[in-house]
């Protein structure tokens, strides 16, 4: 079973919402977290301000190339430069954030939440590594 991989339609991005510099590597199965530690159901209160990206910051997969034919599970490493990967723990943090990846999705405007679900993968616990179960598809 093969799947068409093509960066320009799955994306990951790192969102800059942590508060631990920490930068070690963490491979552990996914457990997906919510947002919901940083986002308020009560309509008085307001998003803090996104903090600062660095010019140079990048996030990207480590282990796959563009266009490039993969298998179920497919195994995702994924990287980043000039930040720090990190839980999501609440706090808005410069150059610290985790990564999420987005199934067939675009992209999403920059502050807004990104839901849990089948096509919003979310590592909130800072894993930079995880095995995914695809759909035999083109994406």
């Amino acid at each position: 079973m093969k799947y068409l991989f093509t960066a320009a339609i799955v994306a990951a991005s790192l969102i800059a919402c942590n508060s631990n510099d920490s930068t070690t590597d963490k491979t552990t199965e996914t457990k997906e977290e919510g947002h919901d530690a940083h986002a308020s159901t009560a309509t008085a209160v307001e998003m803090p301000a996104m903090p600062e990206v660095p010019a140079n910051a990048r996030v990207y997969f480590a282990n796959l190339k563009d266009g490039q034919t993969v298998t179920s599970p497919l195994k995702v490493e994924m990287g980043v430069e000039a930040m720090h990967v990190d839980t999501a723990n609440g706090m808005l943090k410069p150059a610290s954030g985790h990564h999420h990846i987005l199934v067939d999705i675009d992209s999403i405007p920059t502050g807004e939440v990104i839901k849990k679900d089948s096509v919003h993968l979310h590592f909130g616990n800072a894993q930079t590594s995880n095995a995914s179960f695809l759909r035999k598809q083109a994406y």
